[in-house]
């Protein structure tokens, strides 16, 4: 997978996930830790998920209190970083605004929730 990305100069920069890869790990030994595992930087790969289809459900979460940081969910997300939270049109980062335990979703309290506030998760269907 590439990218291009502008330089604060406006010159175009093409740039792969092993560049990004080798900013994060140890591009000298060709090697960057993840969840514990060790993983060699020139081995990654993209991989075309073009004619892979995804169903997707978007459910609404209801805030039924002022303040409300627990939100019980339809179901256990299986990938929580392919879930999406939106509240009132804007999205928020998994792990940094909310995370999940179990079948509940806790949002971080960047702000405080309101009734007339609309909540949405949407994650992709797995079987």
């Amino acid at each position: 997978m590439t990218f291009q990305i502008k330089t604060l100069r406006g010159e175009l920069k093409t740039l792969g996930i092993q560049s990004i890869l080798k900013l994060l790990g140890d591009s000298i030994n060709d090697e960057i830790v993840l969840e514990g595992t060790a993983f060699r930087i020139s081995s990654a790969k993209w991989i075309s998920s073009a004619n892979a289809s995804v169903d997707w459900v978007m459910t609404p979460l209801p805030i039924t209190v002022s303040s409300q940081e627990v939100f019980a969910l339809p179901k256990v997300i299986e990938d929580p970083e392919s879930a999406f939270l939106t509240i009132n049109n804007v999205d928020y980062l998994f792990g940094v605004h909310y995370h999940f335990d179990g079948l509940n979703l806790i949002w971080h309290g960047a702000f405080s929730l309101e009734p007339t506030d609309e909540l949405y998760i949407k994650y992709p269907l797995t079987a």
